[in-house]
Order: C-alpha cells, then sequence, then structure tokens
C-alpha cells in the first residue's frame, strides 16, 4: 500500500522541476567563461565564442597571454539588453610580463543568443587600465598592388 503512494509522490515532484530558462544558460556560460579565462584556457572559452567572433577573440587572447600575466578574474555582473542580446562585466588584474605594476580592466563581453544558447560576438574596453586592449595588433590594410598610392602617382 505504501510502495503506490510513494511512486506516486515521487512521480508527481518530478514534474515540478522547472527547465533551465535563457538567463540561467546565460549565467551558468558566463560563469564557465570566466572560470577559464581566470586560468588560462581560453580553448575552453573559445567553444562559448559566435563562429563569426572565435578568430578575433583567440588572437586578442594570445597576445594578451604572451605580454601579460593575470593575476585574478571576476565575473561582477550580467544583464540582459534584449530578448537576444546581454552583456557580462569582467574585472581584470593583470600585470605586464616583466613588470610588477598590478593593472586592472573592465572588459564588456557581448553575448548573443544563437539556438537557445548564448555565444560571445565581441569584447570591448569598458573601464581601467586601457593597454590591455592597445597592446593588440594592429592589422595592415591590404595593398593592391596595381593601385598607386597619392604619393607614388605624384613621383611618376
Amino acid at each position: 500500500m505504501r510502495a503506490p503512494l510513494l511512486f506516486a509522490v515521487a512521480f508527481s515532484l518530478i514534474g515540478c522541476i522547472a527547465p533551465i530558462t535563457p538567463m540561467e544558460r546565460l549565467q551558468q556560460s558566463a560563469n564557465d567563461a570566466a572560470n577559464a579565462l581566470r586560468f588560462g584556457r581560453t580553448d575552453l572559452v573559445a567553444e562559448l565564442c559566435a563562429p563569426k567572433a572565435r578568430e578575433a577573440f583567440l588572437e586578442r587572447h594570445a597576445v594578451w597571454s604572451e605580454k601579460t600575466r593575470v593575476v585574478d578574474l571576476e565575473l561582477s555582473g550580467i544583464y540582459l539588453r534584449s530578448s537576444t542580446e546581454a552583456e557580462a562585466i569582467i574585472e581584470v588584474a593583470w600585470l605586464h610580463e616583466d613588470g610588477a605594476t598590478l593593472h586592472t580592466t573592465g572588459i564588456s563581453q557581448r553575448w548573443r543568443s544563437e539556438g537557445g544558447s548564448y555565444r560571445i560576438v565581441d569584447e570591448v574596453f569598458r573601464s581601467g587600465d586601457k593597454s590591455l586592449f592597445e597592446m593588440l595588433p594592429k592589422k595592415e590594410p591590404k595593398k593592391d598592388d596595381t593601385a598607386l598610392s597619392a604619393p607614388e602617382a605624384l613621383r611618376l
């Protein structure tokens, strides 16, 4: 007699478990990204990037890992900006590779919902020491060999 009653109670409680909300998915992904970045695991965070943003993310963090040492990284806030876009605020405490001065930089990670999961689409400077973003390599504009620049045209 007790077994059917226990089964009925247990079965009804299973139905009360709520599905994971988009905000909970975002919080889990942002926490995973922050923890991985704290320990230099950019490969794990790259999996959380949107395909179009992955290469830029890896380039940026490769330069950071070559020229800096992350002392601490903290996820300080998550904000929904719309039903498909969110922002995660990350505070990074870091040192130049050959320095002893502690720098702090606030980063705004932009997240977008893609197929039910949030993905990183960009990271931008927010506050603090901007040199963490300024050390990124500047891309040279592609030169067209057939076109002459203005000074070259004047020399002819």
